[in-house]
């Protein structure tokens, strides 16, 4: 039976459901001295965390690392992508909770919420708000995989358009229409609300710049929930100065967090949730589920039965 470093916190309820499951099956625990791992990890070869390059050298026997997260690019290291060792994540496992922090954005922007939280502070009863109808808006969402998928009958509950984009183009249920990074700067002209679920990879490096935000419709608005890098936040900050934009909701930045000078944080057009729009869910269980549906795969040696397998070309 393998060895399992633990790096992130695994409960002894989950300890012992991975006992009762597989016996034999020892653990290492390095979640309270991560400095441990590199000292005395040598015989592991499973990660349930992460492992930073400085430590990979010491992890000769390590085959695979379960990340209890979505976004691993952390993970995808010159080093590690040469050794090839498997990765798993748990991709859409916290995809309620993004979804209904997407809607609430899109909700605050298109009620101008913030109209009336500037009006109570100056103890005015009318605020003059530019409020607006959800309803027969277009969204486009970047990156239609597992929260998109969660995210997109909500927004169609609300009669909200959509238009997706993938890898390949294949169509999504509930999209009008579906492109690929490639073609969809053709698709901009009518886009009411850009929600951005896209990793941070090579291929999406600040994909989202200055000519890509000032083609979007004036007035639109910009949700990105998924890593800072995609966005050109310079660019958005120029877009929103000069009008174009009505707003921005940033669960996440570039850098993360973002310096205390940053101009973000004093921006009256920007809302900043601090990487909250997981909270609230039931990620971390399911999570674990997924861990130990796919710790059983792997004793079986059925690698293509893991679940949430990342493709270190794609990023997730």
């Amino acid at each position: 039976m393998p060895v399992i470093a633990l790096v992130s916190k695994m409960s002894d309820v989950q300890r012992e459901a991975v006992h009762a499951a597989y016996p034999g099956v020892e653990f290492l625990d390095f979640s309270q001295e991560r400095d441990g791992l590199a000292a005395r990890g040598r015989a592991a070869e499973i990660v349930y965390g992460n492992v930073r390059p400085a430590e990979l050298p010491k992890l000769p026997n390590l085959k695979w690392i379960h990340a209890g997260w979505t976004g691993v690019e952390n993970l995808l290291y010159p080093e590690m992508l040469e050794r090839g060792v498997l990765i798993t994540n748990t991709r859409g496992q916290v995809a309620p909770a993004m979804a209904e922090h997407v809607v609430a954005g899109l909700l605050y922007f298109a009620r101008d919420f913030d109209a009336f939280r500037r009006a109570q502070a100056e103890r005015r009863w009318r605020a003059g708000s530019q409020a607006s109808l959800l309803e027969g808006s277009r969204a486009l969402v970047l990156g239609v995989g597992a929260i998109g998928r969660v995210l997109i009958p909500k927004l169609a509950a609300l009669g909200v358009r959509v238009r997706g984009v993938n890898t390949d183009g294949r169509a999504v249920d509930g999209c009008d229409e579906v492109r690929t990074l490639a073609t969809v700067r053709e698709a901009l002209g009518d886009v009411d609300h850009l929600i951005c679920l896209l990793p941070a990879t090579k291929h999406t490096r600040k994909f989202i710049d200055e000519p890509f935000l000032h083609a979007l419709k004036p007035g639109a608005s910009v949700i990105n929930v998924s890593r800072g890098g995609p966005l050109d936040e310079a660019a958005l900050l120029k877009l929103l100065d000069a009008g174009h934009l009505k707003g921005a909701l940033l669960d996440v930045t570039d850098p993360e967090p973002p310096p205390a000078e940053s101009p973000l944080f004093a921006h009256p057009k920007v809302l900043l949730t601090g990487h909250e729009s997981p909270h609230g869910s039931k990620g971390g269980p399911l999570g674990f589920e997924t861990f130990l549906h796919n710790l059983g795969r792997y004793l079986a040696g059925d690698l293509d039965g893991m679940r949430s397998r990342v493709d270190p070309e794609m990023g997730y």
